[in-house]
């Protein structure tokens, strides 16, 4: 009897405990939004101890959101844990900076196959400023002078993302072909030759 009480009870118990955690994360009581939303209040009304506690759950379920980490250095900073705080505004930064590089060589590729060579200059120049070792921007940056005919800019940008990331070989191959781009004669040189 006690064998057969304890096969029935432990799943059910599991059952239960699995459609709780379910009810919970739908009712939005067990995610990071949640807890951000509970931490903004908390330090809005100054209870800077409850937003601490509310933003490092919510940095928990997600280590990448730029507002949970600034919001958890504020708290730290309002609370007087300046060491804390300096260390989530550093976070805050990295990845405000990673975020907005990639932002902008999405966008700059986005342009260049929209055929705006410009504006996707603009990109990813914007993206290798926010963040100077994106060495794939460099790279995009390096390919879009070869094919607007620019050799020695393009050449500059692929040496600076071959010496971020020497092993990445594609690199090496766009630099082969801006080489050989340099090298071909145009028509312009052609007439002086001959």
């Amino acid at each position: 009897m006690h064998g057969s009480f304890r096969a029935y009870v432990v799943p059910s118990l599991i059952l239960f405990a699995t459609i709780s955690i379910i009810v919970l994360d739908r009712m939005a009581l067990l995610n990071a939004p949640s807890y951000t939303k509970q931490g903004l209040s908390a330090f809005e009304s100054g209870n800077y101890v409850e937003s601490i506690h509310k933003f490092s759950q919510a940095q928990k379920h997600s280590e990448t959101d730029i507002l949970t980490r600034r919001m958890l250095g504020m708290s730290y900073h309002n609370y007087g844990w300046h060491d804390e705080a300096l260390i989530q505004y550093e976070a805050t930064w990295f990845l405000a900076q990673n975020n907005a590089a990639l932002a902008m060589r999405n966008a700059g590729r986005l342009h260049r196959i929209r055929n705006e060579p410009e504006k996707a200059l603009t990109c990813f120049h914007r993206a290798v400023a926010v963040d100077p070792e994106f060495a794939g921007a460099w790279a995009d940056l390096a390919e879009l002078h070869r094919v607007e005919g620019r050799p020695k800019p393009a050449l500059s940008a692929i040496d600076r993302a071959i010496k971020l990331e020497p092993q990445d070989l594609s690199f090496q191959q766009i630099r082969a072909s801006i080489r050989t781009a340099d090298e071909r004669p145009t028509a312009e040189t052609q007439k002086q030759k001959d």
